[in-house]
């Protein structure tokens, strides 16, 4: 009898085993099924956050597309219209030049033939170069430059544009020698300093140059060059530059940052009420080709 009960009491302890192990392994199963749902939508939500993200990007690089493509619209119809105007005006001082028999007024007719000419010209090479910078079939031609030297030759190529109110200071830098396009550095720089020099209310325009851990840093500054930062963005916009008349047209300082920036240069402006304005650029010591 005591046998039997010891048997019966063995059978419902391994029986309780049993199903506490079968418990268990449901617990575990359920809490494994728990966590594979909740990665499940932790790894959902992460995709749908990226769709998201990713839907925005597009949007957002659609709606430049769209903008820089409505930009290039406006930026043709301006220039062509700007062109026709610019040769039926032409075509007038000719035939004014032709009919005209006073001797005095024929010389002015062919003066203003060939100032007008002669600025087209300048506008129609600066727009062929941001053409070229923004397709980027600009070449460069890299080569060991003596920036002391550079910026001398950039002085004597400014000498007729200087104001007499204007006095332009070469800072002493050390010697150094970089490996950059010559042509177009010295193109850079000349476009930025002129337009400082010829924008400038008077006393002293700076430039010069510096050693820095990014490489060299060229300055241009001047104390009367009041200019405030919203002005100085729309000296890079192209609309804004082709927005005039033909040969009115300021492409120097779009060309000028998009030199320095296919050198692997840096473009910065700087502005005060008492130091005023100074446009500053760094490039490397040896281009990145």
């Amino acid at each position: 009898m005591n046998q039997s009960k010891q048997m019966h009491a063995i059978y419902n302890i391994s029986l309780l085993e049993e199903e506490g192990k079968e418990q268990a392994i449901m617990v575990r199963t359920q809490v494994a099924l728990i966590l594979l749902l909740c990665i499940s939508v932790l790894i959902l939500g992460f995709c749908l956050y990226r769709f998201i993200r990713m839907k925005r990007q597009i949007a957002i690089a659609a709606r430049n597309a769209q903008k820089a493509n409505d930009n290039t619209s406006i930026f043709l119809t301006n220039l062509s219209n700007e062109i026709r105007l610019f040769f039926t005006e032409i075509g007038n001082l000719s035939e004014a030049l032709i009919t005209e028999h006073e001797p005095g007024k024929r010389t002015q007719y062919a003066m203003e033939l060939d100032r007008r000419n002669e600025k087209a010209q300048q506008v129609i090479f600066d727009i062929l170069d941001v053409s070229k910078i923004e397709s980027d079939r600009m070449q460069f031609h890299y080569e060991p430059v003596d920036i002391g030297g550079l910026i001398s030759e950039v002085y004597s190529s400014l000498i007729h544009l200087i104001p007499e109110k204007v006095q332009v200071q070469i800072k002493p830098g050390p010697e150094v020698t970089v490996t950059t396009d010559s042509l177009r550095l010295n193109q850079a720089i000349k476009n930025l300093a002129s337009h400082i020099i010829t924008h400038t209310n008077g006393g002293e325009v700076d430039l010069g140059y510096e050693v820095v851990k990014e490489g060299i840093l060229f300055f241009i500054s001047a104390e009367e060059w009041i200019i405030s930062k919203q002005e100085y963005a729309l000296l890079f916009d192209r609309l804004e530059q082709t927005s005039g008349k033909l040969e009115e047209m300021k492409l120097e300082m779009i060309i000028s940052k998009g030199l320095i920036t296919k050198m692997g240069g840096k473009l910065f402006f700087h502005t005060t009420p008492t130091q005023g304005g100074r446009i500053e650029f760094t490039l490397p010591i040896s281009p990145q080709i």
